[in-house]
């Protein structure tokens, strides 16, 4: 059954992440237009990569790799097409390569593109994904398109290699498909959320990993697998008591299998040791599992008796059956509840409303939180200080000690004191001592009780050897706002994120803890072209960018009023690295403003990437001084030839504070470089200015009293904003702090 015809153009593909989608292309070759005709493998309709309750569709920003060999000889390189726009029965998709002369051509073809990290002398590296989103398509279920490997063929004789030549591809998909349902789930699951499905066959079962591919066969060499697959909820709802969900997976026999479901609050588990099931290669293969007798393992915070090497964690603070309970009314000293401890231990669902947070602070010391308060001992007497935002954090910081299952909580300020259990009837508390009280016990939540536990992280690709240049674009169509980043390695992926339109490139850095990215979208006003959104550098240390760099131009950025996506979510260009998803106490701060991006919805769904924010003082800031000078820089976007470039980072200056394990930027910045060009494109001036402001309140400060030159937050950053502006205009610019407007 011949598939309705695809389009395929070769070129030289524009796709620099510093280029605007309009920029003049240097072309080695005359293009080449090839019409792609495929053909299904098997008399199935499950060759797409899409399930929409009938068949099966090419999608949205679906990306496809493409080699050939001449005569037998390989080309060199794998050549990546451009996102297709719209989803649709037959597709167009445009490839940049390299085409040659006459002779017998062998085409090769991979799906999805950012399945292959590697790729040398006809084979792939290649990839089924351990951790995968099953994705939802209007009413229908269907699996993750990044975990659905297809190999494609062809092979043709040219006298030439004119424009329009057909070129009949065969797909055949590689993975098994199973559609998997979790049948009479406990009734507690309704009251819970559900954090991930965890499904592991027998040892030595290979679900996913990397495999090498021969291009020229489509057969598949085991290099690193694992028998786990892990599926994110995303997209998944309970129907009653049942839970249906889809997974790729290499096709083979499963012989046992574990089914773990993580809520906030618990492990169900289900074991089956005689499957003997198997998942068929290019099939849609149903499970059922009975969850009836799943076995329920909750979370539970249990007695410290072993010292960690570090505290840091989510805790009880008992003593006996009485414990800790924040502030209480009326006193400066701990209130208490009282909670049932069997076998040594409280259960998740008891202990929850009393949580205590504990932090390690840069000094070696920890920090304590309940709620949004935290403990030290900053005043005279017996009692316990609290604060929301302490002015000397060494009254704040304690150091922990344990003997036996008792732990000693020493304030660093001022070490007779520590925190203690009064068992006097008529003063009943949790207090700061001089040792003449009762110490307390930790209880520690342990997360990963039963089967399941953390997600696994699956390993970066392996770096390619040649790292990424800037833009040879001559003047306005250059990326001048992305730092100069000397410690750039190579790229380390190229991804596609349909759900935020977004096809993002990744690049290492020599610090294991700093990767950089540009997440680019389909511009509707550019011909759907692929166009940068920003770039970012993100810390997975600190949990925070470093920084962001984004350029404003309101005729290839126009403000469409899309408004606000406000659904944050993890960035899947930093996967492995970690992300946090706000603190106590604090906002989180955008970076790339929400109203700097409003052309599309998917593009401003990009500005919601945790990755794009950091912890941030509320009041007086984020919605004070840093609101108005947002407002200031959205309301200035140049048009014609000229552009604003934008460059906005956090700082850790001094002592850094922790809120939930998190440290807290000591200042937020943003440097602004206005550049002017000619009908030729050439900049012709430039001006710049920088603000800085210490993050914490500022009521009634105007943004301009924040003013500051890109010199000295160059200096205090650490980075050379703004590197390709010519060094006639960045000199003078760089040392202002002219206001631009």
């Amino acid at each position: 059954m011949m598939l309705p015809c695809a389009a395929f153009f070769l070129g030289f593909l524009a796709l620099s992440a510093c280029e605007r989608a309009e920029a003049p292309v240097s072309e080695p070759q005359k293009p080449v237009r090839l019409f792609i005709e495929g053909t299904q493998p098997v008399p199935e309709d499950e060759t797409r990569t899409e399930w929409t309750g009938s068949t099966l569709n090419w999608s949205e920003s679906d990306v496809i790799a493409l080699t050939y060999s001449l005569d037998g000889k390989w080309e060199a390189d794998l050549f990546a097409s451009d996102p297709l726009a719209e989803s649709a029965a037959s597709a167009s998709f445009s490839v940049s390569a390299t085409a040659a002369g006459a002779g017998t051509y062998d085409f090769r073809t991979v799906y999805p593109e950012e399945a292959v990290s590697e790729y040398a002398g006809g084979r792939a590296v290649v990839e089924i994904p351990a951790t995968q989103t099953p994705q939802r398509i209007g009413s229908h279920l269907s699996f993750d398109p990044a975990a659905d490997l297809l190999w494609g063929r062809s092979t043709s004789t040219y006298g030439s290699f004119p424009d329009g030549t057909a070129v009949p591809i065969v797909w055949k998909r590689l993975v098994a498909h199973a559609c998997i349902t979790l049948k009479n789930l406990p009734a507690t699951l309704t009251s819970e959320t559900i954090e991930q499905i965890t499904l592991r066959a027998q040892e030595g079962a290979a679900l996913a990993g990397q495999w090498s591919l021969s291009v020229d066969g489509g057969s598949l060499t085991p290099l690193e697998t694992t028998e786990t697959l892990i599926l994110s909820p995303d997209n998944l709802t309970l129907s009653g008591s049942n839970l249906e969900f889809w997974a790729a997976m290499m096709p083979g026999t499963v012989s046992a299998l574990t089914v773990s479901v993580t809520t906030d609050k618990a492990i169900y588990t289900r074991s089956i040791s005689d499957l003997s099931l198997n998942f068929l290669q290019n099939r849609r293969n149903t499970l059922g599992v009975n969850m009836a007798s799943a076995t329920r393992s909750e979370f539970a915070y249990t007695l410290v008796s072993e010292a960690p090497a570090d505290w840091s964690g989510d805790y009880l603070l008992g003593f006996g059956e009485n414990f800790f309970a924040g502030k209480a009314d009326g006193g400066n000293y701990g209130a208490f509840t009282t909670l049932t401890v069997t076998d040594g231990a409280v259960p998740y669902s008891a202990g929850v409303d009393y949580n205590l947070k504990i932090a390690r602070r840069e000094s070696g010391n920890y920090s304590l939180l309940y709620g949004t308060q935290y403990l030290g001992y900053a005043v005279s007497g017996n009692a316990i200080s609290f604060s929301e935002k302490p002015d000397n954090w060494t009254q704040y910081e304690w150091t922990i000690t344990l003997e036996g299952t008792v732990v000693k909580i020493v304030n660093a300020a001022s070490t007779s004191r520590r925190i203690q259990w009064n068992p006097a009837s008529n003063a009943l508390r949790f207090s700061t001592y001089t040792g003449s009280q009762k110490d307390p016990s930790l209880y520690r939540l342990n997360r990963e009780a039963g089967e399941g536990g953390d997600p696994v992280t699956p390993p970066d690709p392996p770096v390619p050897p040649t790292p990424p240049t800037p833009s040879d674009q001559p003047g306005y169509l250059g990326c001048f706002e992305v730092p100069a980043i000397p410690t750039l390695t190579g790229q380390s992926a190229k991804g596609t994120n349909s759900d935020k339109g977004d096809t993002w490139y990744g690049y290492y850095t020599t610090n294991e803890n700093r990767r950089v990215a540009t997440h680019t979208f389909a511009h509707p006003d550019k011909s759907n072209k692929q166009t940068r959104n920003y770039t970012v550098m993100f810390d997975g240390s600190t949990r925070a960018p470093v920084w962001t760099a984004h350029a404003m131009h309101s005729d290839m950025w126009p403000d469409h009023n899309v408004g606000r996506n406000d659904s944050w979510k993890s960035d899947p260009a930093f996967s492995g690295l970690t992300q946090q998803n706000g603190v106590s106490g604090y906002s989180r701060g955008h970076l790339v403003a929400s109203n700097y991006r409003q052309s599309t919805t998917l593009q401003n769904k990009q500005t919601f990437y945790l990755t794009n924010q950091a912890p941030q003082w509320q009041t007086s800031f984020n919605d004070g001084v840093w609101n108005q000078l947002e407002q200031a820089v959205a309301g200035h976007t140049p048009s014609g030839r000229d552009t604003l470039y934008v460059v906005i980072g956090v700082l850790y200056e001094g002592t850094t504070k922790y809120v939930d394990d998190v440290p807290i930027p000591s200042h937020f910045y943003k440097c602004l470089m206005e550049c002017w060009f000619d009908s030729t494109g050439a900049m012709t001036n430039a001006a710049g200015v920088a603000y800085i402001f210490t993050n914490e309140a500022h009521k009634g400060m105007k943004y301009s009293e924040g003013a500051t030159t890109i010199d000295a937050i160059e200096e205090r950053a650490g980075f050379d904003f703004f590197p390709q502006v010519p060094e006639a205009f960045q000199t003078a610019a760089e040392s202002s702090t002219t206001a631009l407007w």
